[in-house]
């Protein structure tokens, strides 16, 4: 895994969340909050994983969402990290 492959997801979902909440990009980072954060209503929350779904070329399966996947913004960059890391197209190239 290169450091672009674990850098890229933290920076996309940044990156997305500043626009769709109208933060400034610089008031986010790995260790905000995404549940129970005013800045991140529950509708963004499924926008976020239609986001990551999409960007990412994964699927999230409902056992996934989970508090722990989505604790803070760094945790859903760790967990879309390993999502892509498990991609059958992965091992494959």
């Amino acid at each position: 895994m290169t450091v672009d492959t674990i850098t890229l997801p933290l920076t996309k979902i940044i990156e997305f969340l500043a626009v769709q909440s109208q933060t400034p990009a610089q008031h986010l980072d790995a260790s905000t909050p995404v549940f129970g954060s005013v800045v991140f209503r529950s509708m963004l929350v499924l926008q976020l994983i239609a986001f990551l779904e999409k960007t990412f070329a994964i699927e999230i399966g409902p056992d996934e969402l989970v508090p722990d996947n989505f604790r803070t913004i760094g945790t859903v960059a760790d967990f879309i990290t390993i999502k892509i890391a498990d991609a059958p197209s992965a091992a494959t190239t």
